[in-house]
C-alpha cells in the first residue's frame, strides 16, 4: 500500500498520521483538545472530516491503481477537507485579529505630559547607557512611566543588525511589566488594591503595588493564552497542508490549492 493514514489518541489531543511507504514521506497534524470556545468547534469539526479523508486514503491506497490514487486523493481533498479547512481558517484569522489588537492595546502608550516626560526621558538615558546587567536590573525596578518612555523611545524593538541588540529574555520582562502596569492602569484596578494600615505602619496609605500587578497578571495570561493558541491553530492548518501533499503528491502551495480553491 503506498499511503497510510490514521489518528493516534493522546493524552493532548489526537494525531493525524499520514506516511508514504514509497517515498518515505510523511506528515502529522495535531488536534489539542485545549482550544478555547471559538476555535474548538471549526476544530473539531476538521478533525472528523481529516478522520474521514484518512479513510478514504487507505481506501484508494487498497483498491485502486497505484497511477490514479492521487487522483482520487485530490478529490476526496475538495469533498471531505475544503469546507472545514476554510471554517476553521476563517476562525483563526478573526480570533487573530482579536488577540493582535488586544496586544496593540497592551502595548500602547498614552502621550507624554508636563508632568511625565522628564521621567520618561531619563529611563531612556540611564537604559541607553546601562550594560546588560544594569539594564535588567533597571527592568525588575522601573515604574509605568519609566517602562513608557522606554516603549515610546523603541528600547525593546530589536531591529535586525543593531548592535548588542537587547536579548530575547529582557525584551520579554520589558514587556510583559509594561503590559502589566498598562492593564492596571487602564482597567483602574489600583483603586480595589488599597494598602492596609499594619502594626508596623498604622497609618499607611496609598495604593498595594504588588497586590495590583499580582491582580493585573490574569490579563496578561489571558493574553498570552490568546497568542499560544493562534500559534497552536495556524501551526496546526500548516500540518494539515503538508499532509495532503503527502497524500496527493504535489507542493504545498498546490495543496493549499486544493484546500482554499485559491
Amino acid at each position: 500500500m503506498p499511503l497510510q493514514a490514521n489518528m493516534q489518541d493522546t493524552p493532548h489531543g489526537r494525531m493525524s498520521v499520514v506516511v508514504s511507504t514509497e517515498t518515505g514521506a510523511s506528515a502529522r497534524a495535531f488536534y489539542r483538545n485545549d482550544f478555547p470556545p471559538e476555535l474548538s468547534k471549526p476544530i473539531a469539526t476538521l478533525m472528523a472530516a481529516n478522520e474521514g479523508f484518512n479513510g478514504i486514503v487507505n481506501n484508494n491506497a487498497n483498491t485502486l491503481l497505484p497511477t490514479v490514487v492521487d487522483q482520487h486523493n485530490r478529490v476526496a481533498v475538495v469533498n471531505t477537507l475544503r469546507a472545514p479547512f476554510g471554517a476553521t481558517q476563517a476562525a483563526l484569522i478573526t480570533y487573530g485579529q482579536v488577540t493582535a489588537k488586544a496586544q496593540i492595546e497592551a502595548m500602547s502608550v498614552t502621550p507624554a505630559n508636563a508632568s511625565n516626560q522628564p521621567i520618561r526621558n531619563r529611563a531612556v538615558l540611564a537604559f541607553d547607557n546601562a550594560n546588560m546587567p544594569d539594564k535588567a536590573r533597571m527592568l525588575m525596578e522601573a515604574s509605568f512611566q519609566q517602562l513608557a518612555g522606554l516603549v515610546e523611545a523603541g528600547c525593546f524593538d530589536n531591529i535586525p543588525g543593531t548592535a548588542n541588540p537587547l536579548p530575547d529574555d529582557l525584551v520579554a520582562l520589558g514587556k510583559d511589566r509594561y503590559m502589566l502596569f498598562n492593564h492596571a492602569a487602564k482597567t483602574g484596578m489600583a483603586a480595589d488594591h488599597p494598602l492596609k494600615p499594619t502594626a508596623d505602619n498604622p497609618a499607611q496609605f496609598g495604593v498595594d503595588e504588588a497586590a495590583v500587578l499580582a491582580d493585573a497578571q490574569t490579563g496578561l495570561d489571558n493574553l498570552k493564552a490568546r497568542s499560544r493558541h493562534f500559534a497552536n491553530g495556524s501551526q496546526l492548518l500548516r500540518d494539515v497542508i503538508t499532509a495532503v501533499s503527502v497524500a496527493c503528491s504535489v507542493n504545498t502551495n498546490d495543496a493549499f490549492a486544493l484546500l482554499t480553491g485559491n
